[in-house]
């Protein structure tokens, strides 16, 4: 088809004799042809020409041998041109853009996650590639914007995050997903799918023993009565502001229909000359046209400082931390109450025996086992100091801080034990993620681990010693065996 078009080409098969072959090299070489076919002849560890343009028409599951084929046209060119690729397979959707940052080991790559995110985006407008956190096409002439700031937060969010605004309609305005379910709640419109894919709600429930159970009904009853404090408290501090933003938008939208209607503006007009004194109203055409624009001036004038006043509004960040601060001394308050009414504060607040809930004073202590840490009477001063040391059955380990301590003790368990990342307990799954987890704060919320797993470390220092201990238990070891030096 490339001979037809009139651009010279050749094809190298593995039955190609080595004299065409040859030939055809050759005149790549010196420019004669300008398009060489190849099969599986010209990938890897052949010494060919670096090409102006590649074309890949197969797909392969091999990252490897994709690299090797875009290799072809991605030396460093003399005269610093560029290589186009033209990948009618879809290649860079399963390996992502040549220039990706990999990460190399010699660990095995395992099975491709099914429904991963793809590593690229594709532009609906000109169909480049671009790496998958791109904000622009990457292709400068067409540079078309994969997303936009939010009016919330007023972070970049990719198209994508916007799907769910399809289940709203025009309830309330656009936000990013981040900001979706807050804009979903102040708009009294039911939290219902798909928008509850966006509530992720880690079922971070820790089980001391075996015999603790959760009640799920007892517990969604406590998340809706939370979700309502925490609504309460978000009104108590920005209610006046969510009020008078709506205020605003009303405002303004009935001024704009105002000065955007003739016969309107007219009507308010005349009102507006039939309620001056008489003394002040224009005489003649001259003075009431002269009087019109003023009037329409101050109209204008009035519907901007709305304007102004609204974007300040919609800019200003609201505290969250604030409101969750609140909600949570009213929550503790109230637990705090109830307990007296039955009882039970009180009697929590006795002195441990031998002092135990006491904070213990800075300095060096002795090798402590975990499952005394774990203790109940033992754990709460412990945690508040620092490890520095974590000794195993079989060997130690220097370390800094209880998120190390608790990683150690899993990746040791995974090395040394028959726990492997497709034999993990049905009771520890939920510990782990598949990729890297963020909080919308920004901040990782896992620590990823040699077997590219993700382990889930966003806890306090009293849930990773639980957490540890459990661990060890379901691969059959006892928490006795490891011990931690305190500082």
């Amino acid at each position: 088809m490339f001979n037809d078009a009139g651009i010279s080409a050749a094809v190298l098969l593995s039955d190609t004799p080595r004299a065409e072959r040859n030939a055809a090299i050759g005149g790549f070489k010196k420019g004669r042809v300008k398009v060489l076919v190849n099969v599986l002849i010209a990938t890897e560890g052949f010494d060919l020409p670096d090409a102006a343009c590649i074309l890949i028409a197969r797909p392969t599951m091999s990252l490897a041998i994709y690299l090797q084929m875009v290799g072809r046209g991605l030396r460093r060119k003399p005269d610093n041109g560029n290589c186009i690729i033209l990948d009618l397979a879809g290649n860079s959707e399963k390996h992502g853009l040549p220039e990706k940052n990999r990460e190399w080991s010699l660990e095995p790559r395992g099975k491709q996650d099914e429904g991963k995110e793809a590593p690229v985006v594709w532009c609906e407008k000109c169909l480049a590639a671009s790496p998958a956190a791109s904000h622009h096409c990457r292709n400068r002439e067409c540079n078309e914007p994969f997303g936009k700031d939010c009016k919330r937060c007023g972070k970049w969010r990719a198209w994508k995050r916007w799907e769910f605004e399809n289940h709203c309609g025009d309830a309330h305005e656009l936000v990013c997903d981040l900001c979706h379910i807050d804009a979903h709640i102040q708009a009294h419109l039911p939290v219902e799918p798909p928008l509850d894919k966006l509530v992720d709600i880690c079922d971070d429930r820790e089980v001391i023993d075996n015999d603790f159970k959760i009640d799920d009904d007892l517990a969604n009853r406590l998340l809706a009565l939370f979700k309502e404090l925490l609504e309460s408290e978000r009104k108590a501090i920005v209610g006046a502001d969510d009020a008078r933003r709506r205020e605003l938008r009303q405002l303004i939208e009935q001024r704009e229909s105002v000065l955007n209607d003739g016969d309107q503006l007219d009507a308010l007009f005349n009102k507006y000359i039939d309620a001056l004194p008489e003394t002040k109203r224009p005489q003649g055409r001259a003075q009431e046209s002269r009087a019109f624009v003023n009037w329409e001036d101050n109209l204008r004038a009035e519907r901007d400082k709305w304007r102004s006043e609204l974007k300040e509004l919609e800019s200003r960040k609201v505290n969250k931390q604030a409101i969750f601060n609140s909600a949570r001394i009213k929550a503790m308050h109230l637990l705090q109450k109830k307990a007296k009414d039955m009882g039970l504060w009180e009697e929590h607040k006795k002195e441990p025996e031998n002092g135990s809930d006491k904070v213990l004073p800075p300095g060096k202590y002795k090798l402590s086992k975990l499952g005394d840490i774990v203790s109940e009477k033992g754990w709460k001063p412990l945690a508040r100091l620092k490890p520095s040391d974590l000794q195993f059955p079989n060997g130690n380990k220097g370390i800094s801080s209880w998120k190390e301590m608790y990683t150690s003790v899993v990746v040791w368990l995974f090395k040394e034990t028959p726990l492997s990342p497709d034999g993990i307990p049905s009771e520890l799954k939920k510990f782990f993620r598949p990729e890297e987890w963020l909080a919308p704060q920004g901040y990782l919320k896992t620590t990823r681990l040699p077997n590219r797993l993700f382990l889930v470390t966003a806890l306090d220092a009293g849930s990773m010693i639980f957490r540890s201990c459990r661990f060890i238990r379901a691969v059959g070891e006892d928490p006795a065996r490891f011990q931690v030096q305190l500082r």
